[in-house]
């Protein structure tokens, strides 16, 4: 849904029979005058350990984005609970890539509409740890998009600039598995200047306290919010 969500159109198959193997799908389009790469890499079924398959499989991914991924959008449906066992999941499936690979990660979260009115660092700090420590591990970059509203490209196009920029602080470099970092073209459609080392450093100091603000702000009896908005979602919309 995601990959949908960014080409505005049902272009990847959104449930997928468990039963079968698992595999990357690629798909490119031009669109907002650049040419993008998808490639959606399977993840793991719930309360279950990835298998080496697996993460065979989400190595292979990093090949099919030539020469390397500029991004990898690490995607938490906001409709579930976020556990220990999903952040270790998704530690272990990017452990092989080598720990610089985080340089290139952003949470993306899905099902924004759950959150109504509340600001997402707001739900990162109910959610609890292991959600914070993903966030942080991603060097606090995260969006959030509604994968059913297909017909406002706004979410995108400030997603594909949060890209461009986490591109920038990583001197044009995409990540490659080889160890050796290849710079290619970022986003043209941007013209915005580099960046300097210390507005990056006030633009992570910011993200960073209204995260700490968000905890701070939250009762010591933990709440579920996903539990507590179910009954005003309509079921057809449920994520697998």
């Amino acid at each position: 849904m995601a990959g949908n969500r960014i080409f505005l159109t049902e272009i990847f198959e959104e449930f997928q029979d468990e039963r079968k193997n698992k595999k990357c799908v690629k798909h490119q389009e031009h669109l907002y005058g650049v040419n993008i790469t998808v490639v959606e890499a399977p993840g793991w079924d719930k309360d279950t350990t990835p298998s080496e398959e697996l993460i065979t499989e989400v190595q292979q991914s990093v090949s099919m984005c030539a020469p390397g991924p500029h991004a990898f959008l690490l995607v938490v449906p906001i409709s579930k609970a976020f556990t220990e066992k999903d952040y270790k999941a998704a530690v272990m499936l990017l452990m092989p890539l080598g720990e610089r690979v985080w340089r290139h990660c952003m949470v993306l979260f899905t099902w924004g509409d759950w959150l109504t009115s509340r600001p997402i660092e707001e739900h990162i700090a109910r959610e609890g740890k292991p959600l914070q420590l993903l966030v942080e591990r991603c060097w606090n970059r995260y969006h959030v998009i509604s994968c059913n509203r297909f017909t406002d490209p706004f979410p995108v196009i400030e997603l594909l600039q949060k890209i461009y920029d986490m591109t920038a602080r990583n001197k044009g470099q995409c990540f490659t598995t080889d160890g050796q970092q290849k710079k290619t073209q970022i986003l043209p459609w941007s013209a915005r200047k580099s960046l300097t080392e210390e507005e990056w450093n006030r633009r992570e100091e910011e993200l960073v306290d209204r995260m700490l603000k968000a905890i701070a702000n939250e009762p010591e009896v933990p709440t579920f919010p996903s539990v507590r908005t179910a009954g005003s979602i309509d079921p057809a919309y449920l994520p697998n």
